[in-house]
């Protein structure tokens, strides 16, 4: 999974998704991948929003793949839930998702990934950069990271530390006043 700060932006989500689709397109046959307009196959995608309907939430991740067994060309959508079991949604029905080569790293909180690759920006984004950011982003991999970052952005997290100002300490001392 390829983790970036930004969604929008040099080094973002949206950049990143569309250049992998990019060097796939030039690099593999159309019967394993042919992005095009709305849904494709082999395309990872995520939810957006919840559908209580369908019974898929924001966050869950899966791939629209063809139905080999069905005729023509139906795409369905393919989630696997907690426990193993995977629910095949017509891909139609799907409403709020988007492609998911590359997420940001504060969407990735939560999931593991057996490889990742950290994608940190040149520029835009940069006052996002913290060592707790990087922390996240490289404790979502089981094996394997890879950090594609420039040496300024990454002394910027190594430097740079979450600086909270929510006054609670502050409340709490007048409390005991």
């Amino acid at each position: 999974r390829f983790l970036c700060v930004t969604r929008q932006n040099d080094y973002s989500v949206t950049e990143t998704n569309l250049h992998i689709e990019k060097i796939l397109k030039q690099h593999t046959d159309e019967r394993i991948f042919r992005p095009g307009p709305g849904l494709y196959h082999n395309q990872p995608v995520i939810i957006t929003q919840n559908d209580y309907t369908l019974d898929i939430f924001n966050g869950d991740v899966g791939i629209i793949r063809r139905d080999d067994n069905a005729t023509g060309e139906m795409l369905y959508a393919f989630f696997e839930s907690p426990d193993g079991e995977v629910r095949k949604i017509p891909a139609g029905y799907l409403s709020h998702y988007e492609t998911v080569f590359a997420m940001t790293i504060h969407k990735s909180q939560g999931s593991e990934f057996e490889h990742v690759v950290v994608i940190l920006p040149a520029t835009s984004g940069q006052k996002l950069l913290t060592r707790e950011l990087l922390y996240t982003a490289v404790t979502r991999a089981k094996k394997r990271v890879l950090i594609f970052a420039g040496n300024q952005a990454f002394e910027k997290c190594i430097n740079s530390s979450v600086t909270r100002a929510s006054g609670l300490y502050e409340r709490l001392m007048e409390e005991k006043v």
